[in-house]
């Protein structure tokens, strides 16, 4: 069985990973939008 508290750290560094990752979408769309203009 996990833990509460490992799955609770889990859960954070998810929410870490996908807002870095939704960041890093962002920064390379607008990139393209400033590149093909």
């Amino acid at each position: 069985m996990v833990s509460d508290r490992v799955k609770h750290i889990f859960i954070r560094y998810a929410i870490l990973l996908l807002r870095l990752l939704v960041l890093v979408i962002i920064i390379i769309i607008i990139n393209i939008i400033n590149n093909t203009v």
